[in-house]
C-alpha cells in the first residue's frame, strides 16, 4: 500500500509512444531500421515540446514589455497634461490606469488562487483513491 504512488502531473505521451525492449527486437526483425525511427521521432517531440515552452516564456515576457511600456505612457501623458496646464486630463489619466491596473492584478490573483485550488482538489482526489 505505501509503496503505491499515484502522481496527478500525467506522463508526458511522447514517452509512452516509444515501445518496450520485446518488441522493439521485434520490429527490428520485421523492419530494420525501425527502432531508430521511433527514437529518433520521439527526440523531435520532444525538442519541439522545448521551443513550444521556450516560446511560451518569449511571449510571457513580452506581455510583461508591453504592459510596462504601457504604463510608462500613460504615466508620461499625464505629467505632460499636468505640465501644460490641464492637471484634471492627467489625474484622470492616472486614476484610469491605477483601475486597469488594479483589476489586471486581481484577475491575475483569482485565477492564480483557483488553479491552486483546482490542484489541491486534485492531489486530495488521488490520495483518496
Amino acid at each position: 500500500m505505501a509503496d503505491e504512488v499515484e502522481h496527478s502531473t500525467p506522463i508526458p505521451s511522447w514517452w509512452i509512444q516509444i515501445p518496450p525492449t520485446e518488441k522493439a527486437k521485434y520490429w527490428e526483425k520485421i523492419a530494420p531500421g525501425s527502432a531508430d525511427r521511433i527514437l529518433e521521432q520521439t527526440y523531435r517531440q520532444v525538442r519541439h515540446m522545448r521551443r513550444l515552452a521556450w516560446a511560451k516564456i518569449s511571449l510571457s515576457f513580452l506581455g510583461i514589455l508591453c504592459a510596462f511600456a504601457s504604463v510608462a505612457l500613460f504615466v508620461w501623458l499625464a505629467k505632460y497634461y499636468a505640465d501644460h496646464g490641464a492637471p484634471t486630463q492627467g489625474a484622470m489619466i492616472i486614476t484610469a490606469l491605477a483601475a486597469v491596473v488594479a483589476a489586471f492584478v486581481g484577475s491575475r490573483a483569482i485565477v492564480s488562487r483557483r488553479s491552486r485550488h483546482a490542484s489541491q482538489t486534485t492531489i486530495a482526489e488521488n490520495d483518496i483513491r
